[in-house]
């Protein structure tokens, strides 16, 4: 089993570092590293730029299998993470194929196009049994 990269893979790799390394500015970088809070202004231009970049996994289709490979998906992430930009970004990556598969037309029209843009977004919650938190224990 051959784990390296194809040379297709490193170029999207490449690809996708150049252009954050053009967009990214390195205040927000450092800002980022040392662990701070993004102001609403500094979140909204990445996702200005993320939603501008061709590159950026979520933005091809709305089926979750189409698009980007997951190799892609993963080598993106990485890089993201190196540049420590946009790390709890999570692209709806629980919700979007659920909705995508079992939601209603008007919820697939309302929450995809939201949850791709950013405009949305979702979270898991857990609760825990008999700890006061469990919501299954509430019943119908």
């Amino acid at each position: 089993m051959d784990l390296a990269f194809t040379e297709a893979e490193q170029s999207f790799r490449d690809e996708v570092g150049q252009f954050l390394s053009h967009n990214v500015p390195p205040d927000l970088r450092r800002k980022l590293g040392e662990g701070c809070r993004r102001s609403k202004d500094e979140r909204a231009a990445g996702v200005r730029i993320l939603d501008r970049s061709a590159l950026a996994p979520c933005r091809g289709s709305m089926e979750v299998r189409d698009g980007p490979t997951l190799v892609q998906h993963y080598v993106f992430a990485e890089e993201v993470r190196a540049f420590r930009a946009w790390t709890q970004f999570g692209y709806g990556g629980l919700v979007r194929p659920v909705i995508y598969t079992f939601g209603k037309e008007a919820q697939k029209k309302y929450c995809l196009p939201r949850i791709v843009n950013a405009g949305d977004w979702w979270c898991q919650g857990f609760s825990e049994p008999g700890a006061g938190s469990d919501l299954a224990s509430r019943g119908p």
